[in-house]
């Protein structure tokens, strides 16, 4: 009798154990907040990135994911996403795509701010007015925290209804690795090796469509960076044939740099 008491302790205090570090692990502090309503909170302020021409009858291009900040009239998003020619002859413009699938909104846009080095542009759309994202601080993250990311992975392809990726930080890693041989260079990887910088690892895969999409704290929403499918992936897989399912991140620490050099408080 009494050793089956003790065995029951025991295993009271081995579930309870576990629990504790269930709830007090990255995930565990997530589930305690409420990651459902973090999601909530994050999804009005993620926009699709696009053209857009005044042709009757053109469905929308998206390109990638941008999400809302300073005064509810910015975006900000990977700079690739933007590069793609416009046809002026089709008067075809920069938009943003917001709202829902049933009231989709376009608005138009300009280029405000541009940082090539990291893949990072600002654009402005007068009159967009939605609630902006707060920035957190990217510096101060760690290998395990608890992340997420919510974009558009596929484009236009699943329709306008974001999509959210859970996610660990898996490493700080080096945007340019170290090769074996002159061969295995690619033009990219040269121009990043005067300056290199670390970019943020994750387990998640992503879509080119989620290029722009932020990468924020579950437990809070506060954005610590960008998700980028090409400039980073290209320099760091280019000896992969497959794709790794691995997700990379612009730091945080550069969208800051880039809202302040707009003049913009982030």
């Amino acid at each position: 009798m009494i050793s089956e008491q003790k065995n029951r302790i025991r295993t009271l205090l081995i579930f309870g154990l576990l629990c504790w570090v269930g709830m007090t692990g990255p995930w565990g502090r997530v589930w305690a907040s409420g990651f459902s309503d973090i999601v909530a909170q994050v999804k009005p302020s993620i926009v699709a990135v696009g053209t857009t021409d005044p042709m009757p009858g053109t469905p929308p291009n998206f390109l990638g994911t941008g999400f809302v900040v300073g005064d509810g009239n910015y975006v900000v998003t990977a700079a690739h996403v933007t590069s793609l020619p416009l046809d002026y002859e089709r008067k075809q413009t920069l938009a943003v795509y917001s709202g829902d699938a049933r009231h989709l909104r376009t608005t138009v846009v300009e280029i405000s701010a541009n940082d090539s080095e990291h893949d990072l542009v600002l654009l402005h759309a007068e009159g967009l007015n939605l609630k902006p994202l707060r920035l957190g601080d990217s510096t101060r993250l760690r290998e395990g925290d608890a992340l997420a990311f919510t974009g558009f992975p596929l484009g236009y392809v699943l329709g306008f209804y974001p999509v959210t990726h859970r996610a660990t930080l898996s490493a700080l890693t080096p945007i340019v690795m170290p090769m074996a041989h002159s061969t295995e260079l690619t033009g990219r990887a040269i121009r990043q090796m005067p300056t290199p910088y670390l970019v943020f690892q994750l387990d998640a895969t992503a879509y080119p469509g989620n290029s722009g999409s932020p990468l924020y704290e579950a437990a809070t929403g506060r954005v610590i960076g960008l998700l980028n499918l090409v400039m980073v992936k290209s320099t760091k897989e280019s000896l992969l044939s497959d794709p790794s399912g691995i997700a990379y991140a612009i730091p945080g620490e550069y969208i800051v740099q880039l809202l302040r050099s707009a003049g913009i408080n982030p």
